[in-house]
């Protein structure tokens, strides 16, 4: 497994979107200030994988990687494994309790592998074979378990080895081997059995061979002799043939005579043909009288158009005269609503002036009451002049007096403007009438514009009417003629029908006759059949000839082929009962050649079959046998101990190469089991246990176990494994002295040229000076960032 791409947002020391890139990378250190966030960089890989942090001591805690200023985590991981690119993403959101995984899933391309958490975990599991727990051991040593491996149980270290390994193939390969070995002990039974039954001799087989070739010798020469028949039979058919074709050609000469009715027939052809050529000359010249007779007419006068000008005419003079009546009419009208107009004038001044006085004599009543005030020669209480006078008229008759004026002048001015307003009408009415004569004036005046008068209008419609019985006569001469036309072409049109009915016994009879090649027709009914029935006459002596030579090619054939019959049913009665049906003789040899064939070929799959069985009862007893010994080798207690032996003597041997190295030549493994214990060579090749190693002899130990394990994976495991590609170390560089660093330093070094990635945490600038390529991490006020810088 190799990690290519680490995303991170709000997860751990990173709240903004931080993105790692390890593409192209084989060597590389993670550096920066404690607390900056360097391991959460190893966490994020683990957690998106497993979604668990090894530096937490409950792997089932999620609440802790979101980031405190952060309401969700999210962390995404492409990587590598076996040459396919993967994404691992998981998503934790901050609930009241605690936090809960919102998204998780596992994807390869477009394919979704997974998408819930749960799923997640077993899928990793079974893509890089391993769990978290081996995962943290092998590929990512985190802070505080960097030594687990070195120091486990011998029990957890040897299952860890079997499941890295694959070494459990071999406990499954004794377990099928003791099953297998099994089902061969009863399929051995099974197969003795039927070794028990009888088999075909090599002489019968030798038998029934000879009969099936006999029976194809046999059917070989019926198929010539039924060749024979074949032929013969067609020269049968074909003579057969010419004797009917001879005969039926003999009947149609002699069939080919002229009909007597045809004779009659070409007379009433002839008869007709004249009738409707007559016919159709007077149609034609009534056809010329009738369009000269329309053409007169068409261009003659029109006498509707005639008789409508003389109405015209008529009308005008009504008009005219009822016009004169209306013009003085009018002018009464006129003159009677201008006296009206006057009178209602003269009224509506006497009104005025009645109204007047009445209203002065109102005035003088209103001021009545001012009398009993006035005083001779006392001033007057409204002009303020001495009263010379007191007033001594009687205003109250007055004013009685000046009201009935007033209402009759009243009166008599609302009659004027009644007689006023029907004077008014009666003009207005009797302009009216005046300019409707007018207005219907107008309509003949034009149409008789430019008219001829009304005596020449009468002659124009008597020379039309006499136009138009011309043209009467002449579609009633054409109409007679058309209906002669028609019947002599219905009778010259049903007499060709008859004559198309008398051709088709013409053709049949010349078709009866086609093979001759009679002569070409001419069209003419009575000249064909005449031309025919001459040739066939002609034909008939050569006729008789050729059937007669038919008949007796016919009667050679047939006997020639009773002849062959014979000799067919000879080659078949020792294999069948031939019937009357002589077609079926090679269906049932065929069939009696496959019957001997299949009984031989019985025989010999019989034969081949037992040697087949007798084969695999061998073959089957040698693999039952190989099965339970190795069923017997492979158990768990055997070959897996051994082996588990060999491979950590293996493991041991590595690791101590890279330990002696590391130590300068002073500690090695020794290894009991799977147990491991240190050999002190600067003391007298001490053995301790590997508890008892200072720290930084401990991460010293533990890097060379971790690179031994690693090749040993690459080395050892099956075909088809997930390699470790990848390792990453979180702990014990500051625990080493300047020289130890070196070789440390050295040692990763060597690693990142062979082909695998790895990458280490540090804060020591010296070591992380010394990777071609460093992730700087910085903490920041609010999140920590990374910047990747190269040598």
């Amino acid at each position: 497994m190799r990690p290519l791409k680490l995303r991170m947002e709000g997860f751990g020391a990173f709240r903004g979107e931080t993105e790692v890139d390890f593409e192209g990378v084989e060597l590389v250190a993670l550096t920066g200030p404690t607390g900056s966030g360097k391991s959460t960089i190893i966490d994020g890989i683990t957690f998106a994988l497993f979604g668990s942090v090894a530096r937490y001591d409950d792997a089932r805690a999620v609440a802790p990687v979101i980031n405190q200023l952060a309401p969700e985590a999210r962390v995404s991981l492409d990587f590598e494994v076996s040459g396919e690119r993967y994404t691992a993403v998981r998503v934790v959101r901050r609930t009241a309790s605690g936090a809960t995984t919102k998204e998780a899933r596992l994807e390869l391309g477009e394919t979704v592998l997974a998408g819930q958490a749960r799923e997640m975990s077993p899928a990793v599991e079974a893509l890089l074979g391993l769990d978290f727990d081996r995962f943290t051991k092998t590929v990512v040593l985190p802070q505080g378990r960097f030594a687990q491996f070195l120091h486990d149980k011998a029990s957890d270290r040897q299952e860890l080895l079997r499941h890295l390994l694959e070494l459990g193939v071999y406990s499954r390969m004794g377990e099928e081997a003791r099953k297998r070995a099994s089902e061969a002990r009863v399929r051995l039974d099974e197969l003795e059995r039927q070794l028990e039954a009888e088999v075909p001799t090599e002489e019968q087989v030798a038998g029934l061979a000879a009969s099936a070739e006999e029976a194809k010798t046999a059917q070989a020469e019926l198929a010539s002799v039924m060749g024979d028949v074949s032929t013969i039979s067609d020269e049968f058919d074909a003579a057969r043939l010419e004797v009917e074709r001879f005969t039926a050609l003999l009947g149609a000469a002699a069939a080919a005579t002229v009909p007597e009715a045809v004779r009659e027939f070409a007379g009433r052809m002839q008869s007709a043909g004249e009738a409707f050529a007559e016919a159709e000359a007077e149609y034609s010249r009534t056809r010329t009288g009738l369009d000269e007779a329309r053409r007169q007419a068409d261009e003659g006068p029109n006498a509707e158009a005639c008789r409508s000008l003389l109405a015209d005419h008529e009308l005008l003079a009504k008009l005219d005269k009822e016009l004169e009546r209306l013009r003085a009419e009018e002018a009464q009208a006129e003159q009677g609503r201008s006296e009206a107009q006057h009178a209602d004038e003269l009224l509506g001044d006497e009104l005025r002036v009645v109204s007047d006085a009445l209203e002065r004599v109102k005035a003088v009543k209103g001021a009545a009451v001012l009398i009993a005030q006035l005083e001779v020669g006392a001033p007057c209480p409204v002009c303020r002049q001495p009263v010379v006078d007191l007033p001594d008229h009687d205003v109250d008759t007055e004013l009685e007096r000046a009201l009935a004026n007033h209402a009759r002048v009243r009166e008599n001015k609302h009659g004027s403007e009644a007689t006023l307003k029907e004077a008014n009408d009666a003009a207005i009415e009797a302009k009216t009438r005046r300019e409707a004569n007018e207005a219907q004036r107008a309509g003949p005046a034009a149409r008789l514009s430019g008219a001829p008068n009304e005596v020449m209008l009468v002659a124009d419609i008597e020379r039309a009417l006499k136009l138009a019985k011309a043209r009467a006569l002449a579609e009633s001469a054409e109409r007679q003629a058309l209906s002669c036309w028609d019947e002599a072409r219905g009778i010259l049109n049903e007499l060709k029908n008859e004559e198309q009915t008398a051709f088709k016994d013409y053709w049949r009879a010349r078709d009866g006759l086609a093979t001759l090649t009679p002569p070409e027709p001419k069209g003419a009914l009575l000249q064909d059949w005449e031309i025919l029935a001459m040739w066939a006459e002609g034909k008939t002596i050569n006729l008789a000839e050729a059937k007669t030579s038919a008949e007796t090619r016919q009667r050679d054939s047939g006997n020639r082929h009773s002849e062959a019959v014979e000799r067919a049913r000879a080659h078949c009665t020792p294999y069948f009962e031939p019937s009357e049906d002589f077609d079926r003789y090679a269906v049932e040899m065929a069939r009696a050649v496959e019957r001997a064939e299949a009984d031989h070929a019985r025989a010999v799959k019989e034969r081949q079959d037992r040697a087949v069985l007798e084969k695999r009862v061998k073959d089957l007893r040698v693999m039952a046998t190989v099965a339970a010994e190795l069923g017997r080798l492979l158990r768990a207690d055997g070959f897996e101990r051994w082996l588990m032996a060999e491979v950590v003597a293996s493991l041991v041997e590595s690791a101590n190469e890279r330990l002696l190295e590391l130590s300068g030549g002073q500690y090695s493994f020794v290894a009991d089991g799977t147990s491991f214990d240190i050999r002190d060579h600067h003391n007298a090749d001490e053995v301790r246990g590997a508890k008892t190693l200072s720290g930084g002899e401990t991460f010293l130990a533990s890097l060379a176990l971790a690179l031994a394990l690693s090749d040993s994976q690459a080395e050892m495991a099956p075909e088809g494994s997930p390699g470790l590609d990848s390792l990453f170390l979180d702990e014990g560089f500051g625990t080493l002295d300047p020289d130890a660093l070196d070789v440390v330093a050295a040692a990763i070094e060597e690693l990142g040229a062979a082909g695998r990635m790895v990458c280490i945490v540090t804060h020591i600038r010296e070591v992380a000076d010394r990777m071609p390529v460093r992730f700087e991490v910085s903490k920041g006020p609010v999140s920590s960032s990374v910047e990747r810088l190269e040598a």
